[in-house]
């Protein structure tokens, strides 16, 4: 079988690319297939924080399948999905590359390799009462306002921290967990306001802990933000995430506002084709 290593900001895919390797598509039948899936993700391996599957597609380009490293499926993974539009418009031979996925139809335009896709505009989803104070339970001096539900085809609980608890992946995890809120598990991302449209982020997410960035984490951001009025849809929103610093010599995600949909920029790296 034939793999393609991305990061984008540090965060990390392996692409299994069924269009191009027949062995690759042949095997996807293979009863084996699911436990390929979690030992390549293992760090102790190859590892990756999601492992996506490339296929055709008869609505777009080609489909791409989202799975967390432990595992399971994932709706939908912005940067995985810029990785993605990379890696085809490589063999495609042109920019403007549309990708279908399990929650929608991504379309993407890539310049070398930078790529900026349109995802959905996010959704908030409105949280009781009970479901809000569950979650203060695990989180020591939150206000009302300082907790969204965003779905951006995933769902995400956004956090806005004065400053992120030393503690955060903990917390992280447990929010995560609570399935009588968020019934298939939730991302998790703390925020922390720095300058004029610009956030810091550290984000826990679901089925694969601690990532260095997220792409659709970025746009619940953006999104959470503006709806707080901390931040001007009119204007680019940055989110800086862990991985711009270490991998992306300090850039930020973009978000740009569309009337219905969201404008997500990032870079992408090729680290290497692997046959396993």
């Amino acid at each position: 079988m034939i793999l393609q290593k991305y990061q984008v900001l540090g965060n990390d895919f392996l692409i299994f690319d069924c269009i191009n390797f027949e062995q690759n598509a042949a095997f996807l039948q293979n009863k084996k297939f699911q436990q390929f899936v979690f030992e390549k993700s293992d760090r102790r391996r190859l590892g990756c924080d999601q492992f996506i599957v490339m296929e055709s597609s008869t609505k777009a380009d080609a489909k791409i399948v989202f799975y967390n490293s432990d595992g399971s499926k994932s709706e939908a993974c912005g940067n995985g999905t810029v990785a993605s539009g990379v890696y085809a418009s490589g063999f495609l031979g042109k920019n403007n590359i549309a990708l279908e996925t399990d929650s929608s139809l991504a379309n993407v335009k890539v310049n070398g390799q930078k790529a900026t896709i349109e995802l959905p505009m996010p959704k908030e989803v409105e949280l009781s009462n009970i479901d809000r104070e569950s979650i203060h339970n695990v989180i020591d001096g939150m206000q009302e306002s300082d907790m969204r539900h965003i779905n951006v085809g995933n769902p995400h609980c956004v956090l806005l921290v004065q400053e992120t608890p030393s503690d955060w992946q903990e917390i992280g995890k447990k929010i995560e967990n609570m399935t009588h809120i968020f019934p298939h598990k939730t991302n998790v991302e703390f925020v922390r306001e720095t300058g004029s449209n610009a956030f810091e982020v550290f984000v826990w997410e679901r089925g694969a802990g601690r990532t260095f960035a997220c792409g659709t984490g970025a746009c619940a951001v953006a999104f959470a933000m503006v709806k707080k009025g901390l931040a001007n849809k009119l204007k680019p929103i940055e989110i800086y995430m862990e991985g711009s610093k270490i991998y992306g010599t300090g850039k930020p995600i973009v978000i740009n506002f569309g009337e219905n949909s969201v404008f997500l920029t990032n870079h992408s790296s090729f680290e290497g084709k692997i046959e396993v």
